[in-house]
């Protein structure tokens, strides 16, 4: 499973496309925000797709999955 990084987020000092082991059918995109360092309070406003469907951060990752996430952005 793979992280890409999108906008300005804060890459915790990962590199683009960093590889993280996971459990299959376990492992959940929460769990890999929270293993890269995301405290909850910034959890709270990051988008994550998988296979380029947006996915909650309960979904369930599977072997060899990339992950891309975003930051919510708003403006005025």
């Amino acid at each position: 499973m793979s992280v890409h990084f999108h906008g300005p987020i804060d890459r915790r000092g990962h590199p683009q496309g960093v590889s993280l082991p996971i459990e299959p059918a376990t492992t959940t995109v929460s769990d890999v925000l929270r293993e890269l360092g995301y405290p909850d309070t910034q959890r709270k406003v990051i988008l994550a797709t998988v296979g380029g469907v947006q996915r909650k951060h309960g979904h369930v990752l599977g072997d060899g999955d990339v992950v891309e996430i975003f930051v919510v952005a708003s403006g005025g």
